[in-house]
């Protein structure tokens, strides 16, 4: 480079820690006391696991490919973190995920597998913040072929599922239960 800029890659995680190797910076010094940090994104993130992404009743949902036991880490909740003053800004979005009252997880990208996780109002995984990190673990045992699904909380059911109506499996039941009685 010119100018006797010089330039190095290092392996960070999503919070700029030197980690896994899960993201990059670019680190360019023009002097010790002088340094320009970019960060770049690295291949595919996708997850993989015990799982599968496939038409539900609400749209795309993530399946149980395998058995997965109680307690049982799914996948995280992934996307660039934004501060409250960056979430005023991105109106009306339906993949935030608020970390604590500081931060929240934009999970948007379709990367992020864990954005094609459904509510439910009878859940069998829930979300554990861990370090700042979303984590969707199993609540109970999980089939094969079972939709993986978690609460989303009131405020997100009030703004964005009631006015439409739950379709999740518990809610489809009673509907199509007051439907037969009336016949």
């Amino acid at each position: 480079m010119s100018d006797g800029l010089r330039a190095r890659a290092i392996p960070v995680d999503r919070d700029n820690s030197p980690l896994d190797g899960s993201g990059l910076i670019l680190k360019i010094a023009k002097s010790p006391s002088t340094t320009i940090s970019i960060r770049m994104a690295t291949s595919s993130r996708a997850a993989t696991g015990p799982f599968r992404v496939a038409r539900s009743a609400a749209g795309l949902g993530l399946f149980a490919t395998d058995i997965i036991e109680k307690g049982k880490f799914i996948i995280e909740y992934d996307g660039p973190r934004l501060s409250n003053k960056e979430l005023e800004e991105h109106t009306g979005a339906r993949y935030f995920f608020e970390v604590n009252s500081r931060w929240t997880i934009d999970g948007s990208p379709r990367w992020n597998t864990a954005r094609y996780i459904n509510h439910s109002c009878r859940p069998n995984a829930e979300p554990h913040e861990i370090r700042g990190r979303i984590k969707i673990k199993a609540k109970r045992r999980i089939q094969p072929g079972e939709e993986i699904t978690y609460d989303y909380g009131k405020t997100y059911f009030d703004e964005f599922i009631g006015p439409h109506g739950c379709r999740c499996p518990k809610c489809a039941e009673k509907k199509s239960g007051r439907k037969a009685a009336r016949a």
